[in-house]
C-alpha cells in the first residue's frame, strides 16, 4: 500500500507576513522534495500575494487590500491531514516570550514558538535576577488586562523552539519571489574576511520611560521600564559595546544609528544606515557579528543574517532557544539584556571581544546548512508535527 503524502494547509497567515516568509519558503520547499502537499485557505490579500508577479500595480492592488482583508496578530495558523486524521498547529511570531495566544493553547496540537524560552518556569518568565514576568495572554481584554497563563507548564508538551528568520526575503509570497531573496542573501557572502567583528544598532537609548501606569502592559517597553526602575534598557549595553569597539581600531566597525531614545523621534546618522538588500554583504566582511539580547530578551533577525554568509555571532548570555543548540557559530559572553550597567563586568566583555577565537566561514556556513537552512527547517517543523500523531 503507498504511503500517503502528508498534507499540509496554512488557514489563517496575519498581516505581519515578513516575519512568516522563512517558514513559507520551508514549506515551499518540503512540497518541491515531494514531501508534503501544501494548500492554503488564506485570506484575499495573501492569496494574491503568492500568485501575482511582483510588479508595481499588483504591489499596489496586494497591499491595498492587505488593509481590508489581513488581520492584525502574531500566529500562523493551519493543520496537517495524514490518512484522514488531522492535527492543527501555529507558528507564533511575537518577540515578547513570556506572551501566548491563549486560544491556540488550547485549541492546537502544537505550537510552534519563535522566541522560545529556555526554562517554562510556572513562575514566569525571568527578564534579571529580580524581575519576573508571568506568562501572559497576547489578546488584552476589555478591561485593559491580559490573561495571566498560571498553568504554562501543562501546555509545555506542545510548545515546541523555532527559530528567526530573515527581515524580509520579498515583497510577494511565491516560492519564486522568496526563493530569489533568499538566494540574494546567499550571494553575498564575501570569500575572505577581512576584519573581526562588527556591530550594528538601532538607538542608544531605550523608550522613555512610562512614569503613569495604571494597569502594566508587558508588552510595552515603556511600561517595563517605568515599573521597574531597577533595570535598565539592552539599548544602553549597545551604545557601551559600540564605544568598546570603536577604540579597538580598524578590524571593528561599530554603528548606532540615532543616540536618541527608540520612541523618539531623534535624528539617524544617515552615513552609518545599510540598506537591508546590502546588510549582508557587510556583514560577511567580518568574522563576528555582536549582539545584545533586544526588547524582552529576544533573539532578532541577526542571527541568520549573519551564519548564511559564514560569519559568527558574539553575543550576551541567552535566555531563548531555537530549536537546535547552537554550536561553532555562536560565542556568549556575560549576561546583560535589563541588568543594571554596573553589574556588568565590561573589562572581561571587552577581553572576550578581543579574545574571541578565529573562525572559518566554512565552519559557520556548515552550521548554517545543516541546522538553519530552509531544508532542515521544513524536516524540522513536518516531522515535528508529524509526532504529534503518536
Amino acid at each position: 500500500m503507498k504511503k500517503e503524502i502528508p498534507t499540509i494547509v496554512i488557514t489563517d497567515v496575519p498581516d505581519l507576513w515578513s516575519y512568516f516568509q522563512y517558514f513559507l519558503l520551508a514549506l515551499y520547499i518540503l512540497e518541491k522534495n515531494k514531501r508534503i502537499k501544501l494548500k492554503f485557505q488564506t485570506d484575499l490579500a495573501f492569496t494574491l500575494s503568492r500568485i501575482l508577479p511582483c510588479q508595481k500595480p499588483c504591489l499596489i492592488a496586494t497591499y491595498g487590500m492587505k488593509k481590508f482583508t489581513s488581520k492584525v496578530g502574531y500566529n500562523l495558523r493551519g493543520f496537517i491531514s495524514v490518512n484522514g486524521r488531522i492535527k492543527n498547529f501555529c507558528i507564533d511570531i511575537a518577540d515578547t516570550p513570556y506572551l501566548f495566544d491563549v486560544d491556540d493553547l488550547n485549541n492546537v496540537d502544537c505550537y510552534f514558538k519563535m522566541q522560545c524560552p529556555k526554562e517554562l518556569k510556572k513562575e514566569g518568565f525571568m527578564l534579571t535576577d529580580s524581575v519576573c514576568i508571568p506568562y501572559e495572554s497576547h489578546q488584552i481584554y476589555a478591561d485593559g488586562n491580559r490573561t495571566v497563563i498560571s498553568d504554562i507548564d501543562e501546555y509545555a508538551s506542545k510548545i515546541k523552539p523555532l527559530m528567526v528568520g530573515f527581515r524580509r526575503l520579498a515583497l510577494m509570497n511565491s516560492y519564486k519571489e522568496l526563493k530569489k531573496g533568499f538566494d540574494n542573501y546567499k550571494q553575498s557572502q564575501i570569500e575572505h574576511k577581512t576584519q573581526k567583528a562588527m556591530c550594528y544598532f538601532g538607538n542608544a537609548q531605550g523608550p522613555l520611560p512610562n512614569k503613569n501606569i495604571t494597569i502594566l502592559d508587558v508588552n510595552s517597553e515603556s511600561d517595563l521600564m517605568g515599573y521597574y526602575t531597577e533595570m535598565q534598557h539592552p539599548n544602553e549595553k549597545r551604545k557601551i559595546i559600540a564605544d568598546i569597539l570603536n577604540k579597538l581600531g580598524a578590524d571593528y566597525d561599530a554603528r548606532i544609528i540615532s543616540d536618541g531614545n527608540a520612541d523618539s523621534k531623534a535624528s539617524k546618522k544617515a552615513n552609518l544606515v545599510i540598506p537591508i538588500e546590502k546588510f549582508c554583504q557587510h556583514i560577511s566582511k567580518f568574522q563576528y557579528n555582536i549582539n545584545i539580547s533586544g526588547y524582552r530578551k529576544s533573539i532578532p533577525n541577526r542571527f541568520v543574517e549573519s551564519f548564511i554568509v559564514g560569519t559568527a555571532i558574539f553575543t550576551d548570555k541567552l535566555s531563548l532557544k531555537w530549536y537546535k543548540p547552537f554550536g561553532k557559530e555562536v560565542v556568549e559572553t556575560e549576561e546583560m539584556g535589563y541588568k543594571k550597567n554596573d553589574s556588568i563586568d565590561w573589562e572581561k566583555v571587552k577581553n572576550d571581544i578581543i579574545n574571541l577565537p578565529q573562525i572559518k566561514k566554512q565552519d559557520v556556513l556548515e552550521e548554517f546548512n545543516s541546522k538553519w537552512a530552509p531544508e532542515p527547517l521544513g524536516n524540522y517543523i513536518l516531522e515535528t508535527l508529524l509526532n504529534t500523531f503518536n
